[in-house]
């Protein structure tokens, strides 16, 4: 997808994804991620730590926008040595939080999906591969809250491995 971040009318900023190909069987599939993509930012609106204000586009159905997060990337927060203290505790929890409104993010490993709020706070964005968990077998299910955790615990050890206590090690 293309990211783009512009304004719609007298809005706040918004951030536009849009997926290149919209004709043929690449077309058809890309229709397919936008409108997923959709879906599951539409069931974790309201949550603090997700995009807001999602919209499907109407010039193009490749297109979806929400409102702009305010943030830095996790990987650039450590990098200026500036991980917020209890991170880590606060991501775990939005996870949790995120399993209990119905969806598993599915890669929340990528540090490039993790967001730090200029208050210090995690944001998830990228709910491309994300599924509602209420549709998949229970023993699926509980994989994808699982895969979800141990994406946070992968995290935690990376970039901020002295804060982890040793029984999630």
């Amino acid at each position: 997808p293309v990211l783009c971040i512009n304004r719609k009318g007298a809005e706040s900023k918004r951030v536009y994804k849009t997926y290149r190909f919209e004709r043929g069987p690449l077309g058809q599939y890309f229709r397919f991620l936008a409108a997923h993509e959709f879906r599951m930012l539409q069931q974790v609106q309201g949550l603090d730590f997700t995009p807001q204000k999602v919209e499907r586009e109407t010039g193009s159905v490749n297109t979806i926008s929400y409102e702009y997060v305010d943030g830095a990337s996790l990987k650039q927060r450590f990098r200026d040595g500036d991980i917020p203290e209890r991170f880590f505790f606060r991501l775990y929890q939005a996870v949790s939080e995120l399993h209990e409104r119905g969806v598993a993010h599915l890669d929340v490993g990528n540090s490039g999906n993790v967001l730090v709020s200029p208050e210090g706070a995690p944001i998830l964005i990228d709910f491309g591969s994300a599924m509602p968990l209420k549709r998949l077998p229970v023993i699926t299910r509980a994989w994808a809250r699982k895969k979800d955790l141990l994406g946070v615990l992968k995290l935690w050890r990376r970039f901020d491995s002295d804060s982890m206590p040793d029984y999630l090690r």
